[in-house]
Formats: C-alpha cells, sequence, structure tokens
C-alpha cells in the first residue's frame, strides 16, 4: 500500500491527475497488457523489450496527453510564442522562472525515447518524426483548449528529450538486454 499511496500522490499532486485520469490510464495499461499477452501467445512478438514497448508506450501516451493538456486549467490569454530561443534568453538573462518548465518539458519525452526503439523495424528518423508529431499534437491540442501556449521552444524540449531518452536506449539498455527477437 506505500508504494500505491506514493503513486497515487505523485499523479493527484504533481501531474493533478484525478481518480477518473488514474482509472482511465490504468484501463489502458490493462488493456495493453492483454493486447501483449495476445500477441506474445501468437508467436508475433517474441522480444522482451518489444512486449515492454507495447505494454507501457500506451499508458505512457495517454498520461501524456492528460498531464500536458486535460488537467490543465483554461486561462491562457496568449496562444502562441513562435520564437525558439526566447526561454533560453531570459534564462541567460538570469530570469530562472522558466528553467522548471524547461526541464519538464525535457524529462516527459524522455520515456517516449526509451519507448518507441522496442518497435524494432521502425528507423530512427520515423522515431523521430512520431516524436514530433505527438509533441505538435500537445502544442495544438493546448492552442485549441487555451490550456497552454504553442510554443516553438516546447516542441525544441520535448524533442531534446526523446533524443536522450534514444541515446540512452541506444547506450545502455540495448547493450544491456541484448533483445535482438
Amino acid at each position: 500500500m506505500f508504494l500505491y499511496d506514493k503513486i497515487r500522490s505523485f499523479f493527484t499532486y504533481v501531474v493533478k491527475f484525478d481518480e477518473v485520469d488514474l482509472s482511465i490510464t490504468g484501463i489502458v495499461f490493462l488493456l495493453s497488457l492483454a493486447v501483449l499477452l495476445l500477441l506474445i501467445r501468437k508467436g508475433i512478438v517474441k522480444s522482451i523489450y518489444t512486449g515492454v514497448s507495447i505494454m507501457l508506450l500506451p499508458a505512457y501516451i495517454f498520461a501524456l496527453f492528460i498531464a500536458a493538456v486535460f488537467t490543465r486549467e483554461s486561462t491562457v490569454s496568449e496562444t502562441m510564442m513562435l520564437d525558439p530561443v526566447w526561454k533560453y534568453l531570459e534564462l541567460f538573462q538570469g530570469e530562472t522562472k522558466y528553467i522548471t518548465e524547461i526541464i519538464v518539458n525535457i524529462i516527459m519525452f524522455i520515456p517516449l525515447g526509451l519507448l518507441l526503439p522496442g518497435f524494432k523495424r521502425i528507423r530512427i528518423g520515423y522515431l523521430l518524426l512520431i516524436s514530433v508529431l505527438i509533441s505538435i499534437t500537445i502544442e495544438l491540442l493546448q492552442l485549441i483548449t487555451k490550456t497552454g501556449i504553442f510554443e516553438i521552444n516546447d516542441l525544441i524540449n520535448n524533442i531534446i528529450g526523446f533524443c536522450v531518452g534514444l541515446v540512452v536506449y541506444y547506450l545502455f539498455i540495448k547493450m544491456i538486454v541484448h533483445d535482438d527477437g
């Protein structure tokens, strides 16, 4: 129960998930697990890492969209910021209020860089394209729902996070797992 309480408090107070969001994420995770077990039984999935990716990726993407778009209040007056470096310039001029936002935007895409390579037959260029499309979708949804600002630097930070996850995968996980199936 202790671990459950810690995870629940993280999603409730940090990510601002409510009970419904957590329940739906759990259902998506369980459905992914069921699909994975079916694919393993049929002999389609032989790689452990691919299996883990199939199981975790849908729940991760669902949770990402909930956290980045649907748990936020609609309070934004400005809609777009197309200058790709404005937060970095503010940061270099001593304004530290954006550092957390930059770090969060990087961290939230690291799992995508770790999970997408589990689908072995997808080339790196396509993996990057998928990451960019997910990031653009989040930014567009924030723009449409007015729960955030469409920011080019968010796209850049998300791609940096994806690349960090990809590098970790290729430098460490791929060597450790030795999973060619």
